[in-house]
């Protein structure tokens, strides 16, 4: 029987999700932004006298294309390299808690303070 998820796992899940889609949200809008740029650069240059069509239609073409590969790829690093290391700090950070936790409680188990469970009671 498949174990179920808990409900923080199911949290950090869903904030997984909103995060890929804040990342995809947020390339559309940079590539939106740069294509602006780049039209307002593609005016300019065919505006200039002695331009050549082709050289400004070459210049907005390769920056289109630089402008798709910068963004993609800080987004492909944002989405998968970001979620994968929160998730392992998450859950080192959780350990740790437990680990802590747990040599509290073993330490008041014995019912006295500064009483180890290596140390002999005195008879």
């Amino acid at each position: 029987m498949p174990r179920r998820l808990g409900g923080w796992a199911r949290v950090g899940i869903v904030l997984s999700f909103v995060w890929t889609l804040g990342v995809l949200l947020w390339a559309i809008h940079e590539v939106g932004a740069a294509s602006h740029l780049i039209d307002a650069l593609y005016s300019k240059c065919i505006s200039l006298p002695n331009s050549e069509l082709r050289s400004c239609d070459a210049m907005a073409t390769g920056l289109r294309a630089d402008a798709r590969l910068n963004v993609s790829g800080r987004a492909l690093w944002l989405a998968v390299v970001v979620i994968p290391a929160t998730w392992l700090l998450v859950y080192g950070v959780v350990a740790l808690c437990r680990w802590a936790r747990e040599g509290f409680q073993h330490s008041t188990l014995t019912g006295k303070r500064g009483l180890h469970h290596h140390d002999k009671r005195p008879t």
